[in-house]
Order: C-alpha cells, then sequence, then structure tokens
C-alpha cells in the first residue's frame, strides 16, 4: 500500500487531468484529457482514491485505449 499525505481541503468527485506535448506517433502538439473519479474506498479512508474512467486525445478521432495508455506524455499511472 502506497502512503500519501494527508489533505485536509476539500477534494472533488471527478477530476481531469491535462498533459501537453508533441506526440511521437504523429509528431504534432497533443492535448490529452484523462477522466478520473474520485471516492472513499471504505469508511475510515481520509482522502479520495482516484480512478481513471475515460481519456481523450486531441489527436486521435476514435478512442483508442492501448495509444493513451502506452503515451509517453501521460505521466501518471491510473
Amino acid at each position: 500500500m502506497v502512503w500519501k499525505e494527508i489533505r485536509n481541503n476539500y477534494e472533488p468527485d471527478f477530476r481531469d487531468d491535462f498533459f501537453f506535448g508533441e506526440c511521437p506517433r504523429f509528431h504534432k502538439n497533443a492535448k490529452i484529457v484523462v477522466h478520473t473519479v474520485g471516492k472513499k474506498i471504505c469508511k475510515t479512508d481520509l482522502q479520495n482514491t482516484y480512478r481513471k474512467i475515460s481519456a481523450e486525445c486531441s489527436l486521435i478521432e476514435v478512442e483508442c485505449d492501448f495509444c493513451i495508455e502506452h503515451c509517453p506524455l501521460v505521466t501518471e499511472k491510473y
């Protein structure tokens, strides 16, 4: 289990993480948005645990989870 610092401020139920950079596949500037939902897993949790629900890339017309999962621009693992 990974421990994380407890923050006593508000944590949203939904969060969007943005990643920008040059796509190594298409060699164009890309914007990737990872949509996550957060909830407390058990009653004793003090913070939300976030899980990925979907992701979008500005360069890909059709949703391609394989491309986004292995994209080097996305620095966090969900």
